[in-house]
């Protein structure tokens, strides 16, 4: 709601604005988002278009309809640069085209080269980016040329922000605590040798398998059960995470499943 919200208001409160593109980089998105704003649409004054091939995005992007296009990155790719004919009516046309992106998932939708390539076509482009996990220069892109590297170099300063704190006040996201099990106040160096153990991954799953009983909700009735998330720093991780939860499963490890877990879910941990 809060990106179509963004989306119509650019369209319907700057006048010199001829369209606005809602920018996703998967097509499942593509499907899911369309549905949504068409919704929304339907209880307001503005037609939202969708864009299932390269050909309807570009018929979309020439006609005079002052209108809310939700297409791919990768459809907006292929018009630029292998379907429009350089110096073609249509061409210039949409070339000329004042248009505002709003891109989803800005973080990753759209790469600082690739948006560079559209912002040269579309001269007379406004660009505002909506995510979650903005890009800082501690985790920065890679440097390429004269690139912009961040969230902020790419689209600017931020116009608002929305914290899990705020989402968990307002209700609209489940509120969570944090308990630290581990080893406190280790150097990286000492860290690494604690935590990169097979001894360490044992009691992470022993935790998880023995002592997590009531967090899963077991005792609740059928289907009120919780399911959790293992998240580790690298696949490698992750992987000897998997072998090591097969040898716990299978009894060929001394870590044990207790009998309380064995009765309440027979089938735990039926990995394949």
């Amino acid at each position: 709601m809060t990106s179509y919200k963004a989306t119509r208001n650019l369209l319907m409160d700057i006048p010199a604005i001829e369209k606005t593109v809602f920018l996703i980089d998967r097509k499942d998105l593509d499907v899911q988002t369309k549905m949504a704003f068409q919704s929304y649409a339907d209880n307001d004054t503005i037609d939202v278009d969708d864009t299932d091939y390269v050909d309807s995005l570009i018929e979309k992007m020439a006609d005079d309809n002052r209108q809310m296009i939700v297409t791919t990155r990768q459809k907006m790719q292929i018009m630029v640069n292998r379907r429009l004919k350089e110096g073609s009516k249509r061409y210039e046309k949409i070339k000329a085209r004042r248009v505002a992106f709003v891109v989803d998932e800005c973080h990753r939708a759209v790469t600082p080269q690739t948006k560079r390539d559209l912002e040269l076509f579309f001269a007379n482009s406004l660009w505002y980016g909506f995510t979650g996990t903005p890009v800082f220069e501690e985790n920065s892109y890679e440097q390429k040329g004269d690139l912009p590297q961040t969230t902020e170099q790419l689209y600017g300063e931020c116009l608002h922000s929305y914290t899990i704190k705020e989402a968990i006040h307002d209700e609209a996201v489940l509120g969570f605590m944090v308990e630290n099990l581990g080893v406190k106040d280790l150097s990286e160096e000492e860290a690494k040798k604690v935590y990169e153990t097979e001894d360490h991954m044992r009691k992470v799953l022993n935790v998880i398998l023995n002592q997590s009983f009531d967090k899963f909700g077991m005792n609740n009735d059928k289907g009120r059960t919780y399911e959790a998330i293992l998240t580790t720093n690298s696949i490698g991780k992750a992987q000897k995470y998997y072998d090591l939860m097969k040898k716990v499963k299978e009894g060929k490890d001394e870590l044990k499943i207790s009998d309380t877990v064995h009765k309440a879910l027979p089938d735990f941990l039926s990995l394949p």
